[in-house]
């Protein structure tokens, strides 16, 4: 009985290590949130890649630099000249450009002089992809459509699409209207700067009032599925971008999503052939969810304190067992939003943190101190233009140096010049120093007259009486 409840447990064991061996393999294969590994083969997508906001930093990447076809994904380059022309709230009037487009092009639809805000124009061209409202807003926008599309290339060249040509304002398939993963990733991140931009693409419908040529209100709903809370295909945090199918260039998708301070851009070219197929979604929900797994957030309160900021103190007490050497604490945050570190990075988090960094001090770095006193404030601008701010107290005591008191002045010394005392005191060393000079000298003198005296003196006697040398002279006695 004993062995037998022993191979029970072995077999239950071994039947449970197969489980877990089972959803390990699962894992790997369908790819679930959180993983740490995506590969090449992992993406069906032809071209697709993986991008970090507002660093550029690249996460992932599939033939980023394969020429491909954009399709409607060309109309965020069209909507940025757009919004770079500005005037959203001026109202034009719909060009015959608007009707200039392929018979199975897809459309807002706008009329040919049909007037209507640059702002509802424009929520046309990228919620309901309007080729329409695209030939409509290059030839507000650049007087004509060949125009627009001349600047539409500068403006790729000056951000750095070199992989990057366009033929025309909507995406509709062309030979020479073609670009890379890379180079739409480029576009999107520049435009995601744009705050009417990001509110734009980050909009799931939205309603066209009614016009000169459409007596009723008309809403539209944005294509992008990741956007759209009663998808089956809704992504959390997402916040855009476009969508774009042509048969030529199949489903393309750049996609944007936002959590814990970390923005993350998704390129898919050619996913599928099919334009109801959702792969477009997998692949990019696959690649933002490898991408966002590969980030740990921090407040900025919270990096400060890995590294705070120290000043030193003048005037400390002797024994000050640091020197005067103060750290300050981060107290009274404003807008203490999350940075993102990359794979445990804080050194590269920390380093960004610093780079950012202003101080001022609002009070002199001198003793006494005591803890909590306010020294100054900080503030941190992050690359994407976030700031946060902190007040920046005393992180301990610091007792001043012993006060050395001088004797107090006697009241009939009160009035002197010191300067000139010194001045008259060093005259007079100098005097006194020349008349012992002048005294050693003259009683030198004094002396050798004697000296000589005694000597003619000497010679003047008689012989017999300086040869018993009883005589001797006061005189001699300097000889």
């Amino acid at each position: 009985m004993r062995n037998k409840g022993l191979r029970e447990r072995v077999c239950a064991l071994i039947m449970l290590l197969v489980l877990c061996a089972a959803q390990l393999g699962s894992a790997e294969t369908i790819g679930i949130p959180g993983e740490r590994v995506l590969l090449e083969e992992d993406i069906v997508s032809e071209a697709a890649i993986l991008m970090e906001a507002s660093t550029g930093t690249v996460l992932f990447e599939k033939n980023p630099d394969r020429a491909m076809f954009p399709a409607s994904t060309t109309k965020v380059m069209t909507c940025l000249l757009a919004l770079e022309y500005g005037r959203l709230d001026e109202v034009v009037t719909i060009p015959q450009e608007a009707s200039d487009v392929p018979k199975d092009s897809s459309l807002v639809p706008v009329t040919v002089g049909e007037r209507m805000s640059m702002r509802d124009l424009v929520y046309g061209l990228m919620l309901h992809s309007g080729n329409d409202a695209a030939n409509a807003v290059a030839a507000i926008v650049g007087g004509s459509v060949e125009a627009f599309v001349a600047r539409m290339n500068e403006k790729a060249a000056a951000l750095g699409m070199t992989g990057t040509h366009y033929s025309n304002a909507h995406g509709y398939h062309a030979d020479d209207h073609y670009t890379t993963a890379r180079d739409m990733a480029i576009l999107a991140r520049e435009a995601l700067k744009d705050e009417t931009f990001r509110q734009i693409v980050a909009t799931p419908g939205y309603v066209l009032p009614s016009t000169n040529k459409r007596d009723t209100a008309l809403k539209i709903v944005s294509t992008n599925e990741m956007l759209l809370p009663n998808s089956s295909y809704y992504y959390e945090g997402c916040i855009g971008v476009k969508t774009g199918f042509t048969r030529a260039a199949g489903q393309t998708f750049i996609g944007a999503a936002e959590r814990n301070g970390v923005t993350l851009i998704a390129v898919v070219l050619k996913s599928a052939d099919n334009k109801d197929d959702p792969q477009r979604w997998v692949d990019t929900a696959r690649m933002l969810d490898f991408g966002f797994s590969r980030y740990t957030s921090y407040t900025f309160s919270q990096l400060y304190s890995m590294g705070p900021a120290a000043v030193n103190i003048a005037g400390f007490a002797p024994d000050d067992p640091y020197n005067g050497a103060l750290t300050l604490r981060a107290e009274r945050v404003t807008d203490d939003f999350s940075i993102p570190c990359l794979d445990g990075d804080t050194a590269a988090a920390m380093q960004n943190l610093r780079d950012g960094l202003r101080y001022e001090i609002s009070r002199e770095l001198a003793a006494p101190v005591a803890a909590g006193d306010i020294i100054g404030t900080v503030t941190y601008t992050a690359p994407d233009g976030r700031v946060a701010s902190a007040t920046l107290v005393a992180s301990r005591d610091i007792a001043a140096a012993p006060v050395v008191t001088e004797p107090e002045t006697p009241p009939f010394l009160a009035g002197v010049d010191w300067n000139a005392a010194r001045q008259v005191l060093r005259w007079g060393l100098i005097a006194l120093a020349a008349l012992i000079v002048l005294s050693g000298v003259l009683r030198a003198r004094r002396n050798a007259r004697r000296r000589r005296r005694r000597r003619e003196r000497e010679r003047a006697r008689p012989a017999s009486v300086r040869q018993r040398g009883t005589y001797r002279s006061r005189d001699s006695y300097y000889s």
